[in-house]
């Protein structure tokens, strides 16, 4: 993970390890735990972006960035 330009690239990477987008497939790929952790994180950033913007506070620059990216 820490290689990657992006850590949502370990989706792409289980989606090709699987020839398919099917949950199921990349569930069977050594990927599967990978996935959990990044939706997890994804998730996470989510809710902060949310937070800053319910409390009327600017979003974090870098946050914003990382999520484009």
């Amino acid at each position: 993970m820490g290689r990657l330009a992006s850590p949502w690239q370990l989706i792409r990477l289980a989606v090709r390890a699987a020839d398919n987008d099917d949950a199921s497939r990349i569930a069977a790929t050594p990927y599967a735990i990978a996935v959990t952790i990044t939706l997890g994180d994804i998730e996470r950033r989510v809710g902060e972006l949310k937070d800053d913007l319910k409390g009327g506070r600017k979003p974090v620059g870098h946050l914003v960035a990382q999520m484009h990216s």
